[in-house]
């Protein structure tokens, strides 16, 4: 199955302009699995968190960046895209998440698709 990633409000563009030159390196890098390999990529690089959403999970430096995501159809939506701090996810991140995956279920958004150069 060929996937395509595409992306909530420029989340992921927005998480890659605030990256350094290594580290968006890496997090393009398993944004490229993911969108190979969509929900046959397992751990340690995905996770689930419940409520049909998942995490990608890109560890560089001491940090660890995440993209919180859904599968519709042959998509994968990204929802959220953030430097995780703490060792749970933050609930105030999976709550937004949440209710962006009710907007995008629901039709009422216009997806961007992610460009990984």
């Amino acid at each position: 199955m060929a996937w395509r990633l595409l992306q909530y409000d420029g989340t992921v563009d927005s998480l890659l302009g605030s990256l350094g030159v290594k580290a968006e390196a890496r997090v393009k890098r398993d944004l490229r699995k993911l969108e190979l390999q969509g929900n046959e990529l397992r751990g340690p690089h995905t996770d689930s968190l419940g409520h049909d959403l998942f995490e990608l999970r890109t560890p560089h430096d001491g940090l660890a960046y995440r993209h919180i995501f859904m599968y519709r159809g042959s998509d994968i939506v990204i929802l959220l895209s953030f430097v995780k701090k703490t060792q749970k996810t933050p609930k105030n991140e999976l709550e937004l998440a949440k209710k962006r995956k009710k907007v995008v279920s629901s039709g009422m958004v216009a997806l961007e698709q992610v460009t990984i150069h």
